[in-house]
């Protein structure tokens, strides 16, 4: 009885050892979400695979996810963190492994912050035959999610906008375009010099004019300053504002640009200034949303740099976007824009901060 005992310990130990020496051979481990970006509080789904490819029988996995502030309708299985500069959820799982087996789990997720959240790899402990200890391994993957700014429903905000934007639209059948020449015609002294043709005059020994066809698209041009003294709440105001204006804008079928001197993260390797290209197509929304989603609390110039190099002549109007009340900027773009004879719409994001709400 004791050398059957003495022969089962030293087959035990064998097997123990030969478990904890390949516990890491042959099991994948990957995850995915099935959005890159979503509105706030928009579902997402989360799914994690474990992969024994072995012929062993694995007793114990658990594995340990580091996720950015989700939320779940069942809040127990997510444990939040307060030692992380941002806020941070835990997920943790534990399960059994088969030989040559596959276990798959999903869970449906939210963010309610806009903003880029990061999901950062995960920690896997396998344990052994005898379960006494656990074997780590770290899987290293990013993912992210960019949570876009929320829409925001302010009647003030939206009647100045739709006037001015009313206005545009009439516009856009009635204005003369310079370049779209569809004939000519008898000068009447009421055009300008400069629409004169001296070729067909020459020709027609009497004054002709140039005529034009009708504008059938109009550019607006908005700009985004984003100063370093805002607040947090300032700042996500400002991007709400943004996004109601741009969406405002593509739902009227006018083509927009967006330029901005704010912080992009994760974007063009963190080159922050965009100018998002003129279009009135969705793919432009959604890109356009994006890099709001994307922006941070801070700028890279201010408003002089960026507008030094920005022309404006192909834009018919101009809005530009502040955080807070500022005259001197506004006499800045004013003086850019009486080169072209843009106009000018301001709007300042502090005038709706506590008359708004938002809109999922």
């Amino acid at each position: 009885m004791l050398l059957f005992m003495l022969i089962f310990i030293v087959l035990l130990g064998v097997v123990q050892h030969y478990y904890r020496k390949k516990a890491l051979v042959g099991i994948d481990y990957n995850y995915s979400v099935s959005k890159k970006v979503v509105e706030p509080q928009e579902l997402f789904e989360y799914t994690c695979t474990l992969k024994n490819n072995s012929n062993r029988f694995i007793p114990f996995v658990r594995t340990i996810q580091v996720m950015p502030d989700v939320k779940h309708e069942d809040d127990t299985i997510l444990r939040r963190l307060d030692d992380f500069k941002t806020p941070t959820c835990i997920y943790d799982s534990s399960t059994y492994l088969p030989r040559k087996s596959i276990y798959q789990l999903t869970i449906d997720l939210s963010i309610a912050k806009r903003g880029v959240h990061d999901f950062r790899g995960v920690s896997l402990y396998i344990g052994d035959f005898l379960g006494a200890t656990t074997i780590y391994k770290r899987f290293e993957k990013v993912n992210q999610i960019v949570v876009y700014p929320p829409f925001l429903k302010s009647p003030l905000l939206n009647k100045k906008l739709g006037s001015f934007l009313g206005d545009i639209s009439i516009r856009r059948f009635i204005m003369e375009d310079p370049v779209l020449i569809v004939g000519m015609r008898e000068y009447t002294g009421r055009e300008p010099m400069k629409h004169i043709s001296w070729k067909q005059t020459a020709k027609t020994q009497h004054l002709v004019v140039k005529q034009f066809d009708y504008t059938t698209e109009m550019l607006v041009q908005i700009i985004l300053d984003v100063a370093d003294n805002l607040t947090e709440d300032e700042y996500e105001t400002l991007y709400s504002v943004t996004r109601s204006m741009v969406q405002d804008i593509h739902h009227r079928k006018i083509s927009y640009n967006l330029v901005t001197n704010a912080i992009i993260h994760g974007y063009f390797k963190e080159k922050s200034t965009f100018d998002a290209i003129n279009s009135t197509s969705m793919s432009h929304l959604q890109h356009t949303l994006e890099l709001l989603g994307r922006g941070g609390y801070g700028c890279v110039k201010n408003l002089d740099s960026l507008l030094h190099n920005m022309p404006l002549s192909n834009s018919s109007v101009v809005i530009l976007i502040l955080g807070r009340h500022d005259a001197r900027k506004i006499k800045l773009v004013q003086e850019k824009l009486t080169q072209n004879s843009n106009e000018l719409l301001v709007i300042v994001s502090e005038d709706y901060m506590t008359k708004t709400s938002h809109a999922s």
